[in-house]
């Protein structure tokens, strides 16, 4: 059905993408994957 729409668009459509994720998933960090040994700076707000 996209294909579709996408095939028949003309120049002057728009179409816009919208994410339905919460606006404040994964704003912060809680852990990261380092090499053991290693330090890692985690700037903050």
């Amino acid at each position: 059905m996209i294909k579709e729409r996408f095939r028949a668009k003309k120049e002057s459509d728009i179409y816009y993408y919208a994410d339905g994720t919460h606006p404040t998933h994964n704003t912060r960090f809680t852990y990261a994957w380092i090499k053991k040994g290693k330090r890692l700076e985690q700037p903050t707000l």
